[in-house]
């Protein structure tokens, strides 16, 4: 008998995230300073559009495909030692092609992505489903 522990993305299947999410996305970024959200080709992000699943099977047909049936399957498979959600269900999307905006030398950088991190558990409680935690870890064991 050993242990099986896994680390990965358990959000919703081809990223098709939910309408509160690209809402609370949008919200953050409107109070986010203009210069963090500098896109590559130079426009300011205002928002994060979920990809259709055409674009994800194109882009990369092997990320995500099944990504919402993970932890009922797994719990339906596995005795469940220690779990962790690891967060970025607002973050990931948020910072997509801007994170190298930030830099961690700077206090106004830091501090900005300190409260959008304290803000993620937030939206949470607001009524956010906890289920789309981008990220988890888990250490279980196989049933018998």
């Amino acid at each position: 008998m050993g242990l099986f522990i896994i680390e990965e993305y358990v959000g919703p299947s081809r990223f098709q995230r939910t309408d509160l999410q690209l809402q609370i996305i949008r919200d953050l970024l409107q109070v986010m300073p203009a210069k963090y959200r500098r896109l590559p080709n130079g426009r300011l992000k205002m928002e994060e559009a979920r990809p259709t699943v055409e674009r994800i099977e194109k882009d990369d047909p092997f990320e995500a495909v099944r990504s919402a049936e993970i932890l009922p399957l797994f719990y339906k498979n596995f005795t469940v030692l220690h779990q962790n959600s690891l967060g970025g269900t607002i973050q990931n999307p948020l910072y997509h092609d801007i994170m190298n905006n930030f830099d961690e030398k700077e206090v106004a950088g830091r501090q900005t992505r300190s409260l959008m991190r304290d803000i993620s558990p937030w939206s949470i409680g607001a009524g956010l489903p906890s289920r789309p935690i981008v990220k988890r870890f888990e250490v279980s064991m196989p049933d018998k």
